[in-house]
């Protein structure tokens, strides 16, 4: 054992480290409620304005703006048990449970309903900013989510569990410095995230202008798309190209690794609207027996769990030999820019559109014949170049961002788990 650390119920940690549980840090008898049974908060007693109901969405969602329901004060005072103060923490217990926020000090007057949990700590013992970087702490996490059950439904442990849950004590000095140092990251993070958001509404800007209005016009026409630029025109996608099918892949053709293949539930979520990055693949053995793509390609989901599946489509752009599988329809055209199609065939205009081809229950299709119905403007092709560089400008500015706001949480991920833990001290 390295000199300064001890042995403890939760392991090794710094000497002058202790250990509590979770109901001792908490002001003794009003530290730690459950929300009143649900006939105590019934729609019936809820009013236009007045004193709000918190729910699971403001821990969730560590927001005290939003609310739905409101009590009257006859009813505030009848759950003065379940009142929240400025500081108090409130967890979610149903759903997405273990989520925590802080009440803030301008919070409107309120109780928390049935689905969450008050903590009110006892801040001679446990800094709150430090308490609420350990309660997301994935170890902590881990024992007070019930994972017994198996599924996908977690449910939080049971409240005798719960107020037992260990809880590492530095001095409350060291508390407020590792605090700080998550905290710092957090800001960080959190400045990312606007900037993203920033970016994000830019792009959709720039998408419902250069989509419909395009760059530099100055005559425009109607049309069954609405009011577009003189120059371009409206047509129908089947008149100006081919399309084709993938072929069908069984499991025992796919492999962890090989030569790359996109399957039609790729396509739902493909990122930017283009194909660089695969998640299936086929064995060596196969190749030259399936449908080989080519640069260029834009593909289509043929078949769906829902109507807002079928119909979605990506661009492949990559000079890689790469196969398509079953259910994918496969559109090959010289008169659009690969790049400016992926764009303009997930707008929401055309997204309207394909749905009302959609056909089945239990797996909805849609068919190459229904794709070739699709009606778009089409600007000259080197117009179309100049609008998809300027929003694939846009996307890789996005992705920048996404890839720091990665860095920086497997940064914050690391140091909670050296400084929460005591591996590493900080200096006072």
């Amino acid at each position: 054992m390295m000199e300064g650390y001890k042995e403890s119920v939760v392991g090794i940690i710094p000497f002058e480290w202790m250990v509590s549980s979770l109901e001792d840090v908490c002001i003794p008898k009003q530290g730690m409620r459950r929300g009143p049974f649900g006939g105590a908060i019934k729609k019936e007693f809820f009013v236009a304005d007045g004193f709000q109901v918190y729910e699971q969405r403001n821990a969730i969602y560590d927001n005290f703006n939003t609310c739905r329901y409101f009590i009257n004060k006859s009813k505030y005072e009848e759950l003065k048990a379940f009142h929240v103060k400025a500081n108090d923490f409130i967890v979610s217990c149903s759903g997405t449970i273990g989520r925590i926020a802080k009440v803030p000090f301008d919070f409107k007057k309120g109780v928390i309903n049935q689905a969450l949990l008050r903590i009110r700590l006892n801040n001679l013992i446990i800094n709150d900013d430090f308490f609420l970087q350990l309660f997301r702490f994935e170890p902590f996490q881990n024992k007070i989510i019930d994972g017994t059950q198996g599924g996908a439904m977690k449910n939080l442990v049971g409240m005798s569990v719960f107020r037992k849950t260990h809880v590492m004590l530095p001095p409350l000095p060291e508390q407020q410095k590792i605090a700080e140092i998550l905290s710092t990251v957090d800001n960080k993070i959190e400045l990312i995230d606007q900037q993203i958001k920033q970016t994000q509404e830019l792009k959709k800007g720039l998408m419902q202008q250069l989509l419909t209005k395009g760059i530099g016009h100055t005559e425009f026409k109607d049309s069954p798309l609405g009011e577009i630029p003189l120059e371009w025109e409206v047509v129908k996608l089947g008149d100006l190209g081919e399309f084709s099918k993938g072929k069908g892949l069984a499991k025992k053709d796919l492999s962890v690794s090989g030569i790359p293949c996109v399957r039609y539930g790729e396509l739902y979520t493909v990122h930017h609207n283009i194909i660089k990055e695969f998640k299936s693949y086929i064995n060596s053995s196969k190749r030259g027996e399936g449908v080989r793509l080519v640069k260029g390609d834009i593909l289509f989901a043929g078949s769906g769990e829902t109507i807002e599946d079928i119909g979605k489509s990506a661009a492949f752009v990559s000079d890689i030999e790469a196969y398509v599988g079953g259910d994918v329809i496969i559109y090959k055209t010289k008169e659009f820019d690969s790049y400016f199609l992926g764009f303009v065939l997930n707008q929401e205009i055309i997204n309207k559109q394909r749905r009302k081809f959609g056909q089945g229950n239990a797996v909805v299709h849609i068919y190459s014949k229904h794709l070739a119905l699709l009606t778009l403007s089409k600007p000259s092709l080197q117009e179309q170049q100049q609008i998809a560089k300027i929003l694939s400008t846009v996307d890789e500015k996005l992705d920048i961002q996404q890839s720091k706001k990665a860095e920086y949480t497997e940064l914050k991920k690391g140091l909670m788990q050296q400084l929460l833990t005591g591996n590493i001290r900080v200096k006072i």
